[in-house]
């Protein structure tokens, strides 16, 4: 028996559009799918954030629904999508709109255009929409997926969006999937004006990410990340071994970046080779958001 697709509806409720209108009622006619409305299932006296970032991890596809007037709500549930669909690590987002044709701010996103043929997109969609997590979902693989990008590309998916997210929930940086920590370093690296490489998931290299930058001098940075288990620090070992291939691949120096802290042990080797080594612990990565998000409201 076929399990129905569970969708996540994103909409503004003052926005009155028949095209809008028009495409609610049609999907609450598909008896495949299983349509998850906030004005229907919100329930009183439950947080409306926590109860809506559980149905969006809970869905199987986020339908953002675009026309003309735009709800603060909808930017904030496209973000918890976002975050979703990365740490879940499944294509889940698509975007519709039913007033104009806005693809070029959403590219890197399943786009369907109901202003134009109705018909034919209203198909597409519901086709699309048939197949759910416990049938075939289609999937990428962070690895595979970077590994083919350019970083520039990587960004239109690991974005200001996303860091901005983790500025508001800097918590759930402890536990999200760990490559997707490695590619969020990375992003703020590419926002601080590094060009950056990103290495393959299975490599044995010793480091995550190399950041240079051509100013008055080439510099390069060899970045190891380490996302470990809630309550857990880093020893000196890693330490080591970080100091050991920075001077391997001769680099101006190498960056150990954690979502927890480091040991008093860690630490001392830290400051022994400080000017070769740097330590950034949790407050650390915060400060480096804090630090981006700055960067990007003046660019």
């Amino acid at each position: 028996m076929n399990i129905k697709s569970k969708i996540f509806l994103s909409h503004t409720l003052m926005d009155r559009n028949p095209v809008k209108d028009r495409l609610i009622s049609d999907l609450q006619k598909l008896d495949y799918i299983e349509l998850w409305r906030a004005e229907e299932q919100m329930l009183i006296g439950k947080s409306m954030a926590e109860t809506i970032s559980q149905a969006i991890n809970n869905s199987d596809y986020f339908l953002l629904l675009l026309s003309e007037r735009q709800g603060t709500w909808q930017y904030r549930e496209l973000e918890m999508a976002l975050v979703s669909e990365f740490t879940q690590q499944n294509s889940k987002i698509i975007i519709a709109t039913t007033g104009g044709d806005v693809r070029d701010r959403y590219l890197q996103y399943e786009f369907i255009n109901f202003a134009i043929d109705y018909e034919t997109a209203f198909s597409h969609l519901s086709q699309l929409i048939k197949v759910n997590k416990t049938n075939s979902i289609i999937r990428f693989q962070l690895d595979e997926f970077t590994n083919k990008k350019t970083l520039l590309i990587i960004t239109d998916e690991v974005n200001e969006q996303l860091i901005n997210y983790f500025s508001s929930h800097p918590n759930e940086l402890k536990t999200i999937n760990r490559r997707l920590f490695e590619e969020i370093v990375a992003e703020l690296f590419w926002g601080f004006g590094y060009q950056v490489e990103l290495t393959q998931k299975t490599r044995d290299g010793g480091r995550d990410i190399i950041a240079i930058k051509n100013a008055e001098t080439i510099d390069k940075y060899l970045i190891e990340c380490k996302r470990p288990d809630v309550g857990n620090i880093i020893g000196i070992k890693p330490v080591r071994e970080l100091f050991g291939v920075k001077q391997d691949e001769k680099a101006t120096k190498a960056i150990l970046a954690t979502t927890s802290y480091f040991s008093k042990d860690a630490h001392q080797f830290f400051e022994r080779n400080k000017w070769e080594l740097e330590p950034k612990d949790f407050n650390g990565i915060m400060d480096w958001i804090n630090q981006y998000k700055k960067i990007k409201s003046i660019t």
